[in-house]
């Protein structure tokens, strides 16, 4: 329980965050200085000066925007303090709590004053206990403007980036698809997988010879060909965690192969978009706006088995 006397007792929680734009843009001074270890030391080294606090719990969120306030560790932070664990919240500087001025202010300037939470942002020179109402003066507001705005550009810069790499028709997914490896010297590239490739192309040609989806599903798990799934897993080592002991082609696998135009030699951007700055909802674009760069990798299927593929499936 926290002491009644909040001016002598502190139990404080440490808030801790690095976004996916700072791995992205700050690849030298910005990552080594905003570190979570770094902001972990930083505080650390603050508080031995401040006898009143007692770190609790330190709240890492780790790859999540400043923008977007739904962030795991720091709604656990935010239940901590209703359960009454902690009654101070403590960060290197403002930009880790947030970027968007508005929530920022929400917090500081309202919810923190209401619940009797010391805040200290200290390379901002921020202490709550500093003003007499708890809240922190005009300057902060600037700072917290400030931020947003460095959050913005810097989803430009990446935005810019991104698009730049699509269109010289690098391959900007997660994992490549089945049939294809990324090289480790290349990861925006695409070569044939010499396991996996044979199976894609005899879906394409059992397909145009008159097998359906499902039957074609049924015919890959009767010869025991390992589905995507299972391949990813026992043999790449990637992918989701194993949640069954089965892996089994499902109609939906084969149909989504099919329909993949990467196996002609094409790589294809810009099929989605974020929907706004730091949320992590996606929206899918027009095609008219995708970017589509021919040539880029090596084919598996030709571009008229595919055509004639699609076909079929329209019908």
């Amino acid at each position: 329980m926290l002491s009644n006397n909040l001016s002598k007792t502190y139990l404080c929680g440490g808030y801790l965050r690095l976004s996916k734009e700072d791995d992205d843009i700050a690849k030298s001074e910005t990552l080594q200085s905003n570190s979570i270890e770094n902001q972990k030391e930083y505080i650390e080294d603050y508080l031995q000066s401040k006898p009143e606090i007692r770190v609790v719990d330190f709240y890492i969120d780790d790859g999540y925007s400043g923008v977007n306030f739904d962030r795991p560790d720091f709604q656990r932070m935010l239940q901590d303090i209703k359960d009454k664990k902690i009654n101070c919240v403590i960060v290197k500087d403002l930009s880790r709590l947030g970027r968007n001025y508005i929530e920022v202010g929400k917090y500081i300037e309202r919810l923190f004053p209401f619940l009797g939470v010391r805040f200290i942002a200290i390379n901002d020179n921020v202490d709550s206990m500093k003003y007499e109402s708890g809240m922190p003066g005009i300057d902060v507001g600037f700072r917290n403007i400030i931020n947003e705005h460095h959050s913005i550009d810097t989803s430009v810069k990446v935005k810019k980036t991104l698009l730049q790499r699509q269109k010289a028709g690098k391959y900007m997914g997660a994992r490549a698809p089945y049939g294809y490896l990324k090289p480790d010297e290349d990861v925006t590239s695409l070569v044939i997988n010499p396991e996996t490739a044979p199976v894609v192309r005899m879906i394409f040609q059992k397909y145009l010879e008159g097998m359906n989806i499902t039957q074609l599903a049924r015919y890959l798990n009767e010869q025991k060909i390992m589905s995507p799934g299972q391949y990813k897993r026992e043999v790449l080592k990637t992918g989701v965690k194993k949640t069954t002991e089965k892996y089994i082609w499902y109609p939906v696998t084969v149909r989504l192969i099919l329909m993949t135009e990467t196996y002609t030699g094409t790589t294809i951007g810009g099929k989605w978009k974020v929907a706004t700055v730091g949320s992590n909802k996606h929206l899918k674009t027009k095609e008219e706006d995708w970017i589509v760069v021919e040539g880029t990798h090596e084919a598996i299927v030709s571009k008229e088995v595919f055509d004639a593929v699609q076909e079929k499936l329209e019908l």
